[in-house]
């Protein structure tokens, strides 16, 4: 997150982050491609995200699983397009590859990176008012491994 520090100011975007876990857990991770399905989530929730918004990055822990939802306020997605922006090349809309730049691949990218972390990668409406990206990744939680 400290890479996109600029970025968060320069739109005055704040950040906010929070853990519903204290329990150590642990992910056999492709450390790389986690550092790239982030920063691309990030970097989309910023490029999105109205200036002067918010994004909260929430972690949870559930037996075996972590979830990671990434929240942004306004503007949203149509629930009816949340499905679908994982696809290659699907744009909300067509004018945004104008006004934003990108091509339509980095959520896709996203969706193949938590899979082959035998994850999922959901949207949904964000408390916030924006979209929320759930995470989901099996974990070993407990002692040191």
């Amino acid at each position: 997150m400290d890479n996109f520090q600029s970025k968060f100011t320069q739109q005055a975007l704040t950040l906010s982050r929070s853990s519903e876990t204290n329990t150590k857990c642990y992910l056999f991770a492709d450390k790389d491609r986690l550092l790239q399905l982030f920063s691309n989530l990030i970097e989309n929730s910023c490029r999105y995200t109205n200036q002067g918004g918010k994004i909260n990055i929430v972690t949870y822990l559930d037996d075996s699983q972590l979830q990671i939802q990434i929240q942004d306020s306004a503007p949203g997605v149509p629930q009816q397009a949340q499905a679908k922006i994982f696809e290659r090349f699907y744009r909300v809309e067509q004018s945004r590859s104008r006004i934003h730049g990108g091509s339509g691949l980095g959520l896709a990218l996203c969706s193949q990176i938590v899979a082959a972390h035998q994850g999922s990668i959901t949207a949904q409406d964000s408390p916030l008012g924006g979209l929320s990206i759930i995470i989901t990744l099996p974990v070993n939680v407990g002692e040191d491994q």
